[in-house]
């Protein structure tokens, strides 16, 4: 998979550069002219499905830009320094780690999205820091940091510089947080909170930012916990701008991230912490792992896809020693019945993913996502499963 992305120059397709590029980008200009907002959204509405359940056509009709993706970059870098595969991948990752840093926003020095997009009615351009993509950047950093560790100052700087430029918004009382999507939205997603605070975990525990940070990385805790407590969901954004969809890897990327916090600043952990991460790893396996790996909770539109596969193989690596031995099974089974729909042998990846309109009919999305699809999955199965073997 690595060596069809180097063939490729790691460009490619991604499910947001559908819609905001090539033809599409027109089409949205015009559309978003529309004065009457019920024609306006109604419109915008049916080309996102179309795009959705028909990308084949869409690509076709629209000619989307092939881009690199500063994420897929990322989690190639981290998988390459995973499970000894670093010694024998050194120039390919230093490669990448200049990719990235080549990648970053002249003015901020971190990273946005690639391509520009809409939130809502606010255009964001790519020129804007995002924090999900500067947080996928360190990381992985981070984790070339663990074999050179001149990365660690680089990760120093720029951490301290997106602490600046990222909102930190307190609620009333205080001991509650949340980080911003960007420092131009105000929209309360909760794993980009915990992300985020979790990168804030491991460079307080590798003393590259000072301890009192700790304390911000325990009120974005208190602030996505309370929210799922008080709204019965774990759910994609909360108060007040709540946004009630749940899907595989966004609970997967909390559950990960209170992993993280957890494994980085064990002083900050409480029972009631544990406890909810238990609770969040049964909720994740008893919701998406069933015959297959899912996308959706069981009432919504049946979906398998590469993206949430390659999270249930992460989860699985970091949870499955919790696992009873029929229930891990059952686990590794899901995987591979997902695996053997979505691995094209004679195409050479992983398609994007196959809806299930009913039992005996399914749309097949064949659409080679490099940084949503693949690069997932090379990062998933490079971890290590020694503690489930």
């Amino acid at each position: 998979m690595i060596d069809r992305l180097e063939l490729n120059g790691y460009k490619g397709y991604d499910p947001a550069a559908l819609l905001y590029t090539g033809k599409s980008k027109h089409v949205y200009d015009v559309i978003r002219k529309i004065r009457f907002s019920f024609v306006r959204k109604t419109t915008l509405s049916l080309i996102s499905r179309f795009a959705y359940y028909f990308p084949n056509i869409y690509i076709s009709l629209s000619n989307p830009d092939k881009v690199v993706y500063t994420k897929g970059l990322s989690l190639v870098l981290s998988a390459l320094v995973e499970n000894k595969l670093y010694n024998n991948n050194k120039i390919l990752a230093h490669s990448l780690a200049d990719k990235i840093l080549d990648r970053a926003i002249p003015s901020s020095g971190l990273w946005g999205h690639d391509i520009s997009y809409w939130i809502g009615n606010k255009f964001i351009s790519n020129q804007t820091p995002n924090i999900i993509t500067t947080y996928f950047a360190l990381s992985s950093l981070l984790d070339l940091a663990e074999h050179q560790s001149a990365y660690k100052q680089i990760v120093k700087t720029k951490i301290k510089s997106a602490l600046n430029i990222f909102p930190f918004i307190k609620s009333e009382n205080n001991n509650r947080g949340c980080f911003m999507y960007t420092p131009h939205t105000d929209y309360h997603v909760h794993n980009a909170n915990l992300l985020f605070a979790s990168l804030l975990a491991r460079c307080v525990s590798l003393d590259l930012i000072e301890k009192k940070y700790s304390d911000i990385v325990e009120s974005a805790i208190n602030y996505s916990l309370t929210d799922f407590k008080e709204s019965g969901l774990y759910r994609y954004a909360g108060n007040p701008t709540p946004n009630n969809s749940i899907d595989n890897y966004h609970t997967g990327y909390i559950l990960r991230s209170l992993h993280a916090i957890i494994n980085y600043l064990p002083p900050l952990v409480t029972s009631d912490i544990k406890d909810f991460e238990n609770q969040l790893f049964n909720y994740y396996c008893n919701t998406f792992i069933r015959d297959y790996v899912y996308k959706y909770p069981k009432k919504s539109p049946s979906v398998i896809e590469t993206h949430s596969l390659s999270e249930s193989i992460i989860i699985l690596s970091l949870y499955g020693h919790k696992l009873d031995y029929n229930a891990r099974l059952e686990y590794i089974d899901a995987i591979n019945r997902t695996a053997n729909m979505l691995y094209k042998p004679r195409l050479g990846y992983f398609i994007n993913n196959i809806k299930f309109i009913c039992p005996h009919i399914a749309i097949k999305d064949y659409t080679e996502m490099p940084r949503w699809s693949t690069a997932w999955m090379i990062n998933a199965l490079s971890r290590d499963f020694t503690s489930i073997s």
